[in-house]
């Protein structure tokens, strides 16, 4: 049953609260909560996350529908269990590239000296042999610079060779921010990884309206 077709039924007598949130796996408490927040406009925005979950339409043309930013679209779709049917191989993918660059991030922390080499590999869950390969690979890769040639620099030196790393692997600035609330705790791999995952898809979709126009 769609998110449109709970509403309706409880609009018009036929549901009660209860069933109502049971049928939106949610607490009556919420529901009501909704109810309340919403107003009239609760069923334009069902409508639209019935849309965004049939994948009729992409998360940037629901933004604009209702008159809100993406990343408050996917927070009614996680209010709303309302998720677009991704293809799970695709986001296994995505979350083991975005696990990849968190401990890049950590590794290049040590690089910088803001974080030591037992911090590095006990934030990444990796040995201390392991991610000492990984800072070898970035120094060697990028500037054919051995273990031993870090330790000759400061600390300003440090931080600029870290910086040129970051930019070389192209962690840009958005990504930087995602990453750090990972390490922070402030977000899940789970939902890096569903964003980029919903982004890609969004711009693969406009791309090809573009090009049918």
């Amino acid at each position: 049953m769609n998110l449109l077709d709970v509403y309706i039924l409880h609009d018009r007598g036929e549901i009660t609260d209860d069933e109502a949130a049971e049928a939106l796996q949610m607490s009556v408490k919420t529901w009501r909560f909704h109810l309340k927040r919403h107003g009239l406009r609760l069923p334009l925005v069902l409508a639209i996350l019935d849309k965004v979950r049939e994948d009729r339409i992409t998360r940037s043309e629901a933004a604009e529908a209702l008159g809100r930013t993406e990343r408050q679209v996917n927070m009614l779709m996680q209010n709303f269990k309302a998720p677009r049917p991704l293809k799970e191989y695709l986001l296994l993918r995505e979350r083991a590239q975005v696990k990849w660059e968190v401990r890049k991030r950590f590794a290049i922390d040590y690089i910088a000296g803001t974080m030591a080499l037992d911090d590095a590999a006990e934030h990444a869950e990796v040995s201390d042999r392991q991610m000492r390969r990984w800072v070898k690979d970035l120094l060697d890769k990028h500037f054919g610079m051995v273990w031993g040639d870090l330790k000759e620099l400061d600390a300003t030196r440090r931080y600029k060779l870290a910086s040129q790393i970051e930019e070389l692997e192209k962690l840009e600035l958005r990504k930087q921010r995602a990453l750090n609330d990972i390490a922070s705790g402030r977000k899940t791999l789970e939902e890096e990884a569903l964003d980029r995952l919903l982004n890609k898809d969004d711009r693969r979709k406009q791309g090809k309206k573009l090009r049918e126009e």
